[in-house]
């Protein structure tokens, strides 16, 4: 992956890339500065997936919630959220709802790819800051990825699901990964402690680390849809390499192009401040102002990564709709800010029986990075006395048997399905990846319990 990063250097600014915003977060301490401008008022932005099917009769819903000025979007409470049918215009959690849904939460699988660009210039050893970094980096993985006994269940997510990876920032020739995504703490510590060993890397490509730090992480791809990428700068000058504003246009270009959380922690300060800080979407960056500031400004940029991460919800949904093209919409209210979003799902793997759907269940489902859902596999049988030939795409791989009276006798029931064999229903099986049906006929749905 280094090899591949450093190759692009001189053309990093890609297409490949394209994501809708960039967010730099800072906050103040004694000696940690924040910068903030900016006076509209903010607005609350869903980013929201389409429902993802789950068993028979779920519906996996994933958003998240950010802040049209960057800002630190709000957490949600239950009450701060309704999921509606648009079938009846009712919140599947009514009362009177056929449904039933979960409230938000962090998703179980949630994924945090960070990306540490550190840097190693001649001027940073000069003024003996390497190990002031070096300190802060121990402090920045007990704070987001190794285990503590006293952490919260969501902090127990994030340090679970989160991998980091490490770019020098030098001269042009020293820019690189040096080290690729791990969730190895004694690993990260190593290769920090070799970068600090190995003395200064020349003058400062700061643009070059700046669009190296932002390919690792958009390239690295997360192993769930929930993934939160950040990219934390660690830098004590301005740009000294050359062709500098040609090379400012591109940083600038590509912040508009990327997704992730830029964070900036300047160590140096004086004329270099505007041209490090025009780098962020929004204008926000930490000043370390002493020796210890860049620990604290780590501790911060930590603090606001768990904010980024609690802004990750999903919503475990029962619905009894199981035709046509149906829709529901997501209304978020948090505080006098409000914002509505309505999506379409399909009905190819609904079959309404809401019986056996647990919401809680639903909303735990693991979630491959495509958005497949695995909470157990289905079988997808004939009637008695027919052979199976074909599953629609996306179902568990059925096997082939004769039946005899019910295909009750060949599933394996779980807590969640300990009863009767659901219902028959009429569909006609699809050949795997397409859309035709070869015969008309009578299947039955069996949960299995996951191997």
């Amino acid at each position: 992956m280094a090899a591949a990063v450093s190759q692009r250097l001189a053309e990093w600014v890609t297409p490949s890339l394209v994501a809708p915003a960039l967010l730099l977060l800072g906050a103040c301490s004694s000696n940690v500065a924040m910068v903030r401008d900016g006076a509209d008022p903010p607005s609350l932005i869903l980013d929201v997936r389409q429902p993802t099917p789950v068993g028979g009769a779920g519906l996996q819903l994933r958003f998240s919630v950010r802040m049209s000025d960057g800002s630190e979007p709000p957490g949600l409470a239950p009450d701060d959220v309704a999921v509606i049918d648009d079938e009846t215009g009712r919140d599947f959690d009514d009362d009177n709802a056929d449904g039933s849904r979960s409230g938000p939460r962090l998703p179980a699988d949630f994924t945090l790819l960070s990306v540490l660009v550190l840097d190693l210039s001649d001027s940073v050893f000069k003024a003996g800051v390497q190990d002031h970094i070096r300190g802060a980096v121990d402090g920045y993985l007990q704070a987001l990825l190794v285990p503590s006994d006293g952490d919260s269940a969501e902090l127990a997510t994030v340090k679970r699901n989160h991998r980091l990876a490490l770019v020098q920032l030098g001269r042009t020739e020293e820019v690189r990964v040096a080290l690729d995504f791990t969730a190895d703490p004694a690993e990260i510590e190593q290769a920090v402690a070799a970068m600090a060993a190995a003395g200064g890397l020349g003058t400062t490509n700061l643009y070059a680390g700046y669009g190296a730090g932002i390919d690792a992480v958009t390239r690295e791809e997360g192993a769930t849809p929930s993934v939160q990428r950040a990219v934390i700068l660690v830098t004590d000058g301005a740009h000294r390499a050359g062709n500098t504003e040609e090379l400012r246009a591109q940083a600038l270009a590509l912040r508009e192009r990327t997704a992730s959380a830029m964070f900036i922690i300047d160590v140096g300060g004086g004329e270099h401040l505007q041209p490090v800080r025009e780098l962020a979407s929004q204008p926000r960056f930490f000043r370390a102002t002493d020796a210890g500031g860049v620990g604290r400004a780590l501790q911060e940029v930590a603090a606001d990564i768990m904010h980024l991460a609690r802004s990750h919800y999903v919503v475990g949904i029962c619905t009894p709709v199981e035709l046509g093209s149906p829709t529901l919409t997501l209304r978020v209210t948090a505080g006098e800010l409000s914002a509505a979003h309505a999506v379409a799902y399909a009905t190819d793997t609904l079959d309404g029986n809401t019986t056996d759907c647990d919401p809680d269940q639903v909303a735990t489902a693991h979630a491959g990075a495509g958005g497949t859902t695995r909470p157990a596999q289905v079988e997808l049988l004939p009637a008695p006395g027919g052979d199976l030939e074909e599953s629609p795409p996306g179902q568990a791989q059925a096997v082939r048997h004769q039946l005899g009276s019910s295909c009750c006798r060949h599933r394996a029931r779980t807590p969640r399905n300990p009863g009767p064999c659901p219902r028959s229903r009429s569909r006609a099986p699809r050949a795997a990846g397409s859309g035709t049906a070869p015969s008309a006929r009578r299947w039955w749905w069996c949960p299995r319990a996951a191997s």
